[in-house]
């Protein structure tokens, strides 16, 4: 909610005072007890004018949407929709959802519906006044693959379509409530992907990441087995959604190398285990 609020105008006092005027002569009047001749003349006006204009030009609009498992039936759990605050949803019986009273803002949706699906995170514009609906469903994926890591380990991680993530667990801050490195990956068919205009580019590959929210400092580096028909040198912006920031986060850029695989540039890489996207 947008409130505007017009600063109060200050209080005007003017205040004028004459000061005693004297009458001079052989003979003056006496008007009092010395003969003196004393006029008074005392002025006050005050002035008061407050003006207190409030406007609040909140508009609400709603958002709606729908999440399927892949098989297309409905999914059944929970829809969390955050920006500065979250609220959180039941799904309808047909895995629909419908959010009100939102204000203009960038958004972010994730599901829970159970340990086996991956909470993929995307972002959505909402216009106020208006009814936003996504474009597309919102498929919840099982994980492609899970990987266990002792504390202070490393080690080469497939997250599903031939994306390789170097875990090194003394880089990775785990999520609040979480103690093992578990670490999980789900690969986005293009056929299932979501709206994703609220991101810059065109979407070359998308991958859900867990345990979701964990953090990498530095970025975790990467390499993509897997040819997308892209020239060699072509070069290929990382996205990351960033929960806290209810954004989509730059994890800098990747390269085509000569023999089609996809490797992160340097100082570039994956800062969360959320989603992952490549855009050109």
């Amino acid at each position: 909610m947008t409130l505007t609020t017009l600063p109060k105008l200050s209080t005007l006092i003017v205040l004028a005072f004459a000061l005693p005027m004297l009458a001079c002569g052989d003979k003056p009047d006496d008007t009092g007890p010395e003969g003196d001749t004393d006029t008074d003349t005392d002025t006050d006006s005050d002035t008061d004018a407050d003006s207190d204009s409030d406007t609040d030009t909140d508009a609400s609009g709603t958002f709606a949407g729908t999440v399927l498992l892949e098989d297309g039936s409905a999914g059944a759990g929970e829809v969390q929709l955050c920006s500065s605050f979250c609220m959180t949803q039941q799904l309808g019986g047909d895995g629909s959802f419908l959010f009100s009273n939102l204000p203009t803002d960038r958004y972010g949706i994730h599901v829970e519906l159970s340990e086996d699906i991956a909470q993929g995170l995307f972002f959505f514009d909402v216009e106020s006044a208006m009814d936003n609906v996504m474009a597309s469903p919102y498929y919840a994926l099982e994980w492609d693959h899970e990987t266990e890591i002792a504390d202070g380990g490393t080690a080469t991680v497939n997250m599903g379509g031939n994306l390789f993530v170097a875990v090194d667990t003394r880089a990775l801050t785990l999520p609040l409530g979480i103690t093992d490195y578990l670490i999980k990956g789900a690969y986005v068919r293009p056929d299932l992907y979501p709206d994703t205009s609220s991101v810059d580019g065109e979407l070359v590959a998308a991958w859900f990441l867990g345990p979701f929210n964990g953090s990498f400092d530095p970025p975790a580096a990467f390499s993509i087995q897997q040819d997308f028909g892209l020239e060699e040198g072509t070069e290929l912006q990382i996205w990351v959604a960033d929960y806290l920031g209810a954004d989509w986060a730059s994890g800098g850029t990747a390269t085509v190398q000569g023999d089609g695989s996809i490797v992160n540039d340097s100082g570039s890489g994956i800062l969360y285990t959320t989603t992952v996207l490549l855009t050109k």
